[in-house]
């Protein structure tokens, strides 16, 4: 787990989320054996784990005009891309300042 985030509280540490008393837990994971990203559910109260849906590409890179003017990012993981007529939008996880 890099970091947890409930409200306005963020840790790294996974036994502070016990001391939040919540009730499921939303997560997204980097799976590197196939490279693509799980979704799942977690309930603190009895440890179980709830699979969400099909696993997702991680790298999702749109083949668009202002895309095609950039290097694509040397990182595992890039979502919410939108290469639009007037701009390009997409997060990439992972991306050293040097990239930019």
């Amino acid at each position: 787990m890099e970091y947890c985030t409930v409200g306005a509280f963020k840790t790294s540490v996974t036994n502070q989320m016990d001391l939040w008393n919540v009730a499921q837990i939303d997560a997204e994971y980097y799976d590197s054996s196939n490279k693509t990203l799980q979704k799942i559910q977690y309930f603190p109260s009895n440890k179980r784990t709830v699979k969400e849906g099909p696993a997702t590409a991680a790298f999702k890179w749109v083949a668009g005009k202002h895309a095609s003017m950039i290097p694509k990012p040397d990182v595992s993981v890039v979502k919410n891309m939108n290469d639009s007529d007037d701009s390009l939008y997409f997060h990439a996880y992972s991306a050293d300042p040097n990239m930019m």
